[in-house]
């Protein structure tokens, strides 16, 4: 079944969205899996709320994962408390819509997930180290579609990879529709799927109201 075929994403997702692998939806998997590293927010996120429309198309329950691993050459005390602090909110605010975040602390790969899942969905950051863990993840299950959904840019990068590359040129042939979208703003959904309760195959780790200092 293919997946653009069966969900009829809205213009506004639609257009923010890479698909990686197959385009068919894994009919055995349990759930659809929202693999978050860095839109940590339940407002304003294209990506959230594609996996989201995609559950609902589906008829599954969404999971949210992100994973802190420790490996990354700019890693500090500073660096690990602010993704923390983030990650925090980010469970709440998921929290508010019934959604359930399973954060991993040392991170765990998403992979066991991903092979329980019908369709990933995670944030188009186009850098390294990024792009070499989203091509290690299909290889690795190659009948399992990743869609990437951009969630940082007020014009998506799909419709805007042609753009020219200065800085000044881009805001100059841009300028007219980047102000259009700012003043349209962004209308968060207010359909939102069951959250996935089962068993993730690992202890999460649970986010207090509080971190130490």
């Amino acid at each position: 079944m293919l997946i653009t075929d069966k969900l009829m994403l809205p213009e506004h997702l639609r257009e923010r969205l890479v698909p990686i692998g197959p385009a068919e939806m894994r009919t055995s998997g349990k759930f659809v899996l929202y693999w978050a590293h860095h839109a940590l927010r339940a407002h304003d996120n294209p990506a959230l709320e594609t996996a989201a429309a995609i559950a609902l198309g589906l008829g599954l329950p969404l999971l949210v994962y992100q994973g802190l691993g420790g490996r990354h050459r700019y890693n500090s005390d500073r660096h690990h408390r602010f993704i923390l602090e983030a990650a925090r909110d980010f469970s709440t605010q998921l929290a508010e819509r019934g959604q359930r975040l399973v954060f991993h602390l040392p991170e765990n790969s998403p992979a066991k997930l991903m092979a329980r899942s019908a369709v990933v969905v995670s944030e188009l950051y186009p850098v390294p180290p990024f792009t070499n863990w989203y091509r290690q993840h299909c290889e690795a299950n190659p009948d399992l579609p990743l869609l990437l959904v951009d969630s940082s840019c007020i014009l998506p990068m799909p419709i805007s990879s042609q753009a020219p590359t200065r800085a000044f040129q881009f805001r100059r042939k841009h300028e007219e529709e980047l102000r259009a979208r700012v003043a349209r703003g962004w209308q968060d959904t207010d359909r939102w799927p069951h959250g996935f309760a089962g068993s993730v195959g690992f202890d999460p780790f649970y986010l207090s109201a509080s971190l130490p200092d």
